[in-house]
């Protein structure tokens, strides 16, 4: 329903409000004292004073639009001559207001001005009725008639795509203002209802125009007209910041075409005026969601011939933009209305060489994302069938395809679901080994799955692919078949690393593989073969003593050049428990082993220390031990021959001369300490006395703490060794060896701990070995700061 308002002068009891003057003549029953506010404040015909006050005939009507907090204002005036009091400058202006937007679409404000319930007498009383809605218009205002008005018309044929401009220039952020010039307000109001229909209904209701105006430069409206009498020298140039269209000179404000005002004037004047504009219309309401030229050309497929125009790239690019920003926006009601003639679209087009399925993929997921799951999987569809058909489009597809974790479309039907499993199949098949990566993660988002039977050759051509490229591990947790894929992975890496692969070893080293250790992760060789050598990365990870058990749980399945792994990269944490684990069997020392086994062997024979070197030389002597540095075999072929030295003198250790014991004395001192423990054994159970002192002097102090630890060690067995051969030694070399033995037998006596050790050998020793051991001590005692002795000879000490 339209609220209908009269304006002009009247008498007191002649108006709505009771008072006289120009005033609201009537009223019906809707209008509200802010619609008379609103009409007053800028809607009202306003009588030209440059015009002959006398001739109201001559003056130009108006007819004024503008749209206030929903509500809807359109007024139509004129002159009328003279006051009640006399005076020239009378008007009389109706006006018709509504709340409802659908009183007035899908018409436009402009087109309501040819009306029938327009009418020039004013009405009698003060209340009158509205107009029920929707207005019947004249014919010449409909589409059909203004497209004949343009298409009769070459000039405005081809003023329209620029007339066009202007009015999306007059409607924009930074709006151009529209003049219209003609002397007849019908023409003028015709172009303005021409121009609204190529706007969509929401931006036509918020447009406002007034026809005509004194003043066309500065008037606020959108949308002007100019008349002759009004504004004789308008022209272009004197328009200055607005266009100008003038009807009646045919002359326009020259200027660039939009593309989109290019596509809207096509349509018009080349297709059904209707159906030109329901596109049209389309376009605009989608240009709020994408740049104007694109959604012209979307529109343009969903609504007139969709195949052809969608068959070049751009427009196909401007389909996909459409879908990707309608979804995207959540215009759920034009995906409704639209989506299917635009998937189609794509769908039965042909792919070129050279298309670009890149905008594809977004327009896909932004309709996922919109729940829109039938057009995600149609699009999708198309998608594969294009893939399948060009490589080149996979290979692109696949490019941009960005996986992510709960992104899988839903298929509602299951056949178009085997179908596209399918269409991944093919695309597999023809797929390089560089771009399988990327179709596993596309295939599992687009929820298409090929059965593992299927693709297991592309699941082994992944497997190699990514155990040469660890990189691709950022996405494999995405990739269908995944579990599978990593088993062929770990099969492949471990033939590969056993094979001594060098990229696989550094990949290895560098802790690219890491990510496979996942927590509870344990050696277990036999049930997963790679865990051994991903146990290899925990070296500084784990405890000394863990470390140790890991070496041997990975020495009898890696191969001799895992150690550099296992050995080469301890670095100064490498230890002969290390090499002992590793060389469990004999083998070839890899160059990071043999480093390490290098500085172990230098470090034992420099710093003296023979237990840990025996087990180095037990584990390095082998047989089949092969790759030992030059200095490390050296150092064995000189252990090896002092040892046998040092065992034929102790199978000679009773002969009062024994060439082997003097022979050693020939040795170095740093390799006789190597064997420090047998040699001290050897000078408490030898009968070479001279021997014993040549060898003394060879090693000077380096035996002591040896004979020492001997002598307590022998008396722990209960060996009388312990007793005679110290009493033997201080007697023969008392400077020399002499001093450790008579230090150890003071420690047996003294040390409380010794005691158990002491009864042992004192128990099978002879009486005057006692004494002589007694003797032994009190002279240690007097002839030093000891504490004196005890009395008898069995307990002294």
């Amino acid at each position: 329903m339209f609220e209908v308002l009269t304006y002009t002068d009247c008498a007191a009891d002649e108006s709505v409000s009771g008072r006289s003057g120009f005033q609201f003549r009537a009223a019906s029953e809707g209008a509200t004292p802010i619609d008379e506010q609103r009409i007053s404040g800028g809607l009202l015909h306003v009588v030209p004073m440059r015009l002959d006050p006398e001739r109201p005939d001559v003056h130009p009507p108006t007819c004024a639009y503008s749209a206030v907090d929903g509500r809807y204002y359109l007024a139509r005036g004129r002159s009328t001559g003279r006051t009640l009091s006399g005076r020239p400058g009378n008007q009389f202006t109706r006006t018709i207001v509504t709340g409802a937007a659908g009183d007035i679409l899908p018409l436009r404000p402009a087109q309501l001005f040819s009306a029938a319930s327009w009418t020039a007498e004013p009405p009698r009383g003060t209340r009158i009725p509205g107009w029920q809605a929707p207005l019947e218009i004249d014919p010449d205002f409909e589409a059909a008639g203004l497209h004949r008005m343009v298409t009769a018309d070459p000039w405005a044929r081809d003023l329209l795509p620029r007339f066009l401009t202007m009015v999306e220039q007059a409607t924009a952020d930074r709006r151009v203002k529209l003049i219209i010039a003609h002397p007849e307000q019908d023409v003028v109001m015709r172009w303005i209802a021409l121009a609204s229909l190529f706007q969509d209904g929401e931006r036509a209701l918020r447009s406002s125009f007034r026809v005509y105006s004194s003043n066309p430069v500065g008037d606020a409206a959108h949308i002007v007209g100019a008349h002759p009498l009004l504004s004789p020298d308008l022209t272009p140039a004197s328009a200055a910041g607005c266009n100008l269209v003038d009807l009646d000179r045919k002359v326009a404000t020259p200027g660039a075409v939009s593309p989109s005002a290019a596509e809207h004037a096509a349509w018009f004047l080349e297709q059904d005026p209707y159906e030109a504009l329901d596109a049209v219309e389309t376009s605009r309401r989608w240009g709020a969601f994408l740049e104007p030229g694109t959604a012209a050309l979307a529109a343009s497929v969903a609504c007139l011939d969709g195949e052809e125009r969608a068959a070049p790239q751009a427009g196909l690019d401007a389909v996909l933009a459409a879908l990707g920003a309608l979804a995207g926006a959540r215009q759920h009601d034009e995906l409704e209305a639209y989506g299917e003639a635009l998937v189609d679209a794509v769908v039965g087009r042909s792919p070129q060489d050279g298309d670009d399925i890149g905008p594809l993929e977004p327009a896909l997921w932004q309709l996922h994302a919109a729940e829109e799951e039938g057009l995600a999987t149609g699009l999708a569809l198309a998608g594969l069938e294009w893939a399948a058909q060009q490589p080149g489009a996979a290979r692109a597809w696949a490019a941009v395809h960005v996986p992510a974790g709960g992104r899988v479309l839903r298929w509602a039907d299951a056949e178009a679901s085997a179908h596209a499993a399918g269409l991944v199949g093919r695309v597999l098949s023809q797929a390089p080994d560089e771009e399988l990566a990327g179709w596993f993660a596309l295939g599992r988002s687009l929820g298409a799955h090929p059965a593992a039977e299927q693709v297991r050759p592309h699941i082994l051509r992944l497997a190699s692919r990514w155990a040469g490229h660890p990189e691709l591990s950022t996405s494999a947790a995405l990739w269908m078949h995944g579990r599978l894929v990593r088993a062929e992975l770990e099969r492949e890496l471990d033939g590969r690393l056993h094979k001594g692969n060098a990229a696989a070893l550094a990949a290895l080293d560098s802790g690219a593989w890491d990510w496979l250790m996942e927590p509870g992760f344990a050696v277990d060789p036999a049930a997963r073969p790679l865990s051994a050598w991903l146990a290899c990365r925990t070296r500084r990870a784990v405890p000394v003593e863990a470390w140790h058990e890991v070496v041997r749980q990975v020495a009898p399945v890696l191969p001799d050049h895992a150690g550099d792994l296992v050995l080469g990269r301890r670095g100064a944490q490498g230890t002969a428990d290390d090499v002992v684990a590793w060389l469990s069997r004999p083998r070839a020392l890899s160059p990071g082993a043999a480093q390490l086994v290098e500085r172990l062997v230098d470090e034992c024979v420099r710093a003296g220390y023979p237990r840990r070197l025996r087990r180095l030389v037990d584990v390095l002597s082998p047989d089949g031990v092969t790759g030992l540095p030059l200095k490390v075999s050296d150092v064995l072929v000189e252990y090896h021959r002092v040892t046998a030295v040092v065992d034929e003198a102790q199978r000679e250790a009773r002969r009062p001369e024994n060439p082997a014991l003097r022979e050693l004395a020939g040795f170095p001192a740093q390799t006789l300490l190597l064997v420090a423990d047998a040699l001290a054994d050897l000078v408490l159970s030898t009968e070479d006395d001279r021997g014993v002192v040549e060898l003394s002097k060879a090693v000077g102090g380096a035996l002591h703490a040896a004979v020492a630890r001997t002598v307590v060690r022998l008396a722990e067995q209960g060996d009388g060794r312990a007793l005679s051969g110290a009493l033997r030694l201080q007697a023969v070399d008392p400077k020399g060896l002499g001093r450790p033995a008579r230090d150890a037998l003071t420690t047996l006596w003294q040390d409380p701990r010794q005691a158990p050790a002491k009864g042992r050998v004192t128990a099978s020793a002879s009486e005057q070995t006692l004494l002589d051991v007694k003797a032994s001590l009190e002279r240690n005692w007097w002839g030093g700061p000891k504490r004196p002795p005890r009395r008898d000879a069995r307990g002294c000490g």
